[in-house]
Formats: structure tokens, C-alpha cells, sequence
């Protein structure tokens, strides 16, 4: 009776760690291995890790910031050949 409960124990942790791998952007295959394998460990490791989809927003911010200071930055070169050239 004890090893059935175990048993359910452990590939609930296993389903329960695939759920928040993949609501992280994680493949949720990984995450029922690893919950099953390390139970209640495994959990608090897909508890903690980095969100992808978070990482995905964060590179898209970034890259249009960057993108906004090198306009500006092309933008100040050309006021500035414009003002060497009339003086």
C-alpha cells in the first residue's frame, strides 16, 4: 500500500514539474523526467528556473532599443556632416 502511495507521489511531482516546465517555455518531457526522478526536488528546480519566454520579450526589448539609439546616433552624425559642410 505504501509503494503504490510513493509511486503517486513521485509521477505527481513528475506531472506536476512538466506543467510549470512548459508554462515556462521548457519542454514538458524534461520536466516529467526530472519530477519523476528527483520528486519534490525536482519540483522546486522548475519552480526556480529562468522563464524562456520572458528571456524571448526581454531580447525583443533590447534589440528595439537598440535599434532606436543607433537611429539616433545615425541621426546626430548627419546634423553634424550637415554643420561641418555650411561652416
Amino acid at each position: 500500500m505504501e509503494f503504490i502511495f510513493v509511486i503517486a507521489l513521485w509521477v505527481g511531482c513528475g506531472i506536476l514539474s512538466a506543467v510549470i516546465a512548459q508554462n515556462k517555455g521548457h519542454s514538458s518531457c524534461s520536466g516529467f523526467v526530472g519530477g519523476c526522478l528527483f520528486g519534490l526536488f525536482g519540483v522546486i528546480y522548475w519552480l526556480a528556473a529562468r522563464d524562456k519566454s520572458r528571456d524571448e520579450y526581454d531580447q525583443q526589448l533590447y534589440r528595439h532599443q537598440y535599434d532606436q539609439w543607433r537611429r539616433q546616433e545615425e541621426e546626430r552624425q548627419r546634423q553634424s556632416e550637415k554643420r561641418d559642410d555650411r561652416g
